[in-house]
């Protein structure tokens, strides 16, 4: 092992992960100070990849630090993952927090395959994989890595806020201030801050797309309780059920009109669907 300062500069790849929480650092300081530094710091090319908490411990205990250098054909970012995925034990906010980290990083070797097997993922698909989340977790982690106060990613990189509640109060309530406000309160603050008030109506379509696919459903819908009544028919029920069958109308009027017109789409009958008179 070679020796260094406690003062270092840091790559990139070592904050994919995030630092140890308050009291898991003070329990590896105290163990080092105890027995020792037990596993060495890691540099590649002069630029620290491994260690960050040890590093700060052994500062903080005046230790001068041993650090290991890597060869200069290593992946730093391949290393870090084979590092720390096993021997970190993260929630699954924490692994999408690293993997949107993994997916966004800047760096000229990411995308290659090096001859030491350290892959190295590139997009939010192989990101998600590689930490074992979904890629929905990893969009929910660059929502709040893009949006997020500070004090929101913090509370997400130390396991104390889910990932896809962050997501949630990002986009809710986007002043960076009232979220950290907000986030200081805890989950259970958070959780109604972005919970729907009673009152307050379903968010109606607001795209063609949305107005598309909003028409599509009311189709299948109709056609289906078409179908039913049409069965009803066949069975020679109909007059044991007038009240039902009323119902049913109403409904099918109901699907109709919003197959038809919409608030953004006004006068568009011609493409509403026609069912047969009961």
């Amino acid at each position: 092992a070679i020796t260094h300062t406690a003062t270092m500069e840091v790559h990139q790849a070592a904050t994919i992960f995030p630092m140890m929480t308050a009291e898991e650092y003070e329990g590896l300081k105290q163990d080092i100070k105890e027995h020792g530094q037990r596993e060495h710091i890691v540099v590649w090319k002069g630029l620290l990849v491994d260690g960050r908490n040890r590093l700060r411990a052994c500062s903080e205990l005046g230790i001068e630090p041993e650090v290991r250098e890597l060869m200069d054909e290593t992946e730093p970012v391949g290393y870090v993952l084979s590092q720390n995925l096993h021997r970190r034990h993260l929630t699954t906010s924490q692994r999408a927090t690293a993997a949107a980290k993994l997916a966004t990083l800047q760096h000229g070797d990411v995308k290659s395959q090096k001859s030491d097997g350290h892959k190295c993922p590139s997009s939010v698909d192989d990101a998600a994989k590689a930490l074992n989340v979904s890629p929905m977790s990893v969009k929910n982690a660059k929502q709040v890595q893009q949006r997020g106060s500070k004090a929101t990613q913090q509370a997400v990189e130390q396991g104390e806020l889910p990932v896809s509640l962050a997501a949630k109060l990002v986009k809710q309530v986007p002043d960076k201030k009232e979220q950290a406000r907000i986030v200081a309160k805890g989950v259970e603050a958070v959780r109604a801050a972005v919970k729907p008030k009673a009152d307050d109506p379903p968010a109606a379509p607001n795209t063609a797309s949305d107005w598309k696919m909003q028409r599509a459903k009311a189709k299948k819908t109709a056609e289906a309780l078409q179908r039913a009544l049409s069965d009803l028919n066949d069975l020679k029920r109909i007059q044991q059920l007038p009240d039902a069958l009323s119902c049913v109308r109403a409904i099918i009027s109901q699907l109709n009109d919003m197959n038809g017109d919409s608030p953004a789409r006004p006068n568009t009958s011609t493409a509403s669907i026609v069912l047969d008179p009961l």
